[in-house]
């Protein structure tokens, strides 16, 4: 299939099996019903639903991941982040960790009022340019299997709930580009310039990351005024940045969707595949402690969130309470990490080729010895060496089945 024929929209859709018939099963994105069919069955998309009003009384969690690099972005200005921390009421541990979350409100205080002080009206910029690469969990490894870009931005447009209840985003096809629009779920009572600068060069990062290539841009637009600084933010882009637009959005060639992806692995893919959407079609209200606990560990291992602290962060509860909760149902949370770790190492191991060493990234741990050594541990045997005699069984299985025929 030529670029031209896979970049119409019955290209996409037959690339990926989806039929291209027109239905009324609900509003979806607007772009005729050729183009709606195809989003609702493939990408699942609907048009999103007007922002509700933030309650900082009831707030919306983020990752602290996403202030990671802010101390080194104020070294660069030669400033400190100290009134900016006090004034927001976050902790530097967080700032420097990454690990737990924070209101939605702080984080955009703490942006807002850092700006302020460091008289950097793009510091939302710097500090997603000094973002150290950071775990993402499941969803990461997701879009990082992934057969091309067009395949992993939708990935995370699908699983895109499971790890921000901020931002939405949608992926709108024009005649020869494609439009990444990101859009707030909450409308909060307070400049979003920073925050919203900073999400769409983190995700513009990760684009480039995976990829392990810079994706050529058209253009990028922002809903917000032109910061003073807006030559830094065009430099970073690499590309015509507009301002005081409709959305904000990055538009790139119709060409990159099929830009492969260097890291890819179908088997991979599709077991993380299964992985998430088992996670997003539970009901959280028939589950129990632990079985709360074990799917909040699956949907955050491997990042900094899979913590005692991050949990507990996340339902609101102290760690002492959650192991005393988990003590009185015979287990503890460390056991429950471990459980649920090894279940996940065995289903990779069985079904796919993954290297120990990705093997160990999925799953968080520091290396592949530290895997290796947790599964000993549990198993009695390397993992390597359990995935070979699983594979020998097999064999001996088939020569067997071949005997009886």
């Amino acid at each position: 299939m030529g670029v031209s024929r896979l970049f119409t929209f019955r290209g996409i859709a037959r690339q990926f099996q989806v039929e291209t018939v027109p239905c009324d099963a609900g509003q979806v994105v607007s772009f005729g019903d050729m183009q709606r069919t195809f989003l609702r069955q493939y990408y699942g998309w609907r048009l999103p639903a007007l922002p509700q009003r933030y309650d900082k009384n009831n707030p919306v969690m983020t990752s602290a991941e996403i202030l990671l690099g802010s101390e080194t972005a104020a070294e660069e200005l030669k400033g400190s982040l100290d009134a900016s921390l006090r004034f927001s009421g976050i902790s530097r541990t967080q700032v420097r960790t990454g690990e737990g979350y924070l209101p939605l409100h702080k984080v955009v205080m703490f942006l807002n009022h850092a700006a302020e002080v460091l008289a950097c009206d793009y510091f939302g910029l710097l500090v997603a340019k000094h973002q150290p690469p950071v775990r993402f969990a499941m969803m990461g490894h997701l879009v990082r299997f992934a057969p091309d870009l067009g395949r992993a931005i939708a990935d995370g447009i699908r699983f895109s709930i499971l790890n921000s209840q901020y931002s939405i985003w949608d992926l709108q096809p024009g005649e020869n580009t494609m439009t990444l629009r990101r859009e707030a779920r909450v409308q909060i009572d307070q400049g979003i310039s920073q925050m919203q600068t900073l999400g769409l060069a983190v995700t513009y990062k990760a684009m480039n990351a995976v990829c392990q290539r810079r994706i050529a841009l058209t253009q990028v637009t922002f809903s917000h005024q032109p910061p003073v600084g807006h030559e830094k933010v065009q430099a970073f882009f690499a590309a015509p940045v507009l301002y005081d637009q409709p959305f904000t959005s990055l538009v790139f060639p119709n060409t990159e969707l099929a830009t492969p992806i260097p890291t890819a692995d179908p088997q991979v893919h599709a077991l993380l595949q299964a992985h998430l959407e088992d996670l997003a079609g539970t009901n959280h209200s028939e589950l129990d402690l632990v079985q709360r606990l074990r799917r909040e560990l699956r949907q955050t291992v491997g990042s900094r969130r899979c913590t005692l602290e991050g949990v507990c962060q996340s339902w609101g509860i102290h760690p002492r309470s959650l192991q005393r909760h988990l003590r009185e149902r015979g287990t503890n949370f460390r056991n429950v990490l471990q459980d649920v770790r090894q279940e996940l190492a065995e289903a990779y191991l069985r079904n796919s080729a993954i290297s120990v060493l990705e093997l160990a990234d999925l799953l968080g741990y520091q290396n592949a010895s530290a895997l290796s050594r947790a599964f000993k541990h549990r198993i009695g045997i390397a993992p390597d060496h359990w995935r070979n005699s699983l594979q020998q069984a097999r064999l001996s299985e088939n020569d067997m089945q071949d005997v009886v025929n």
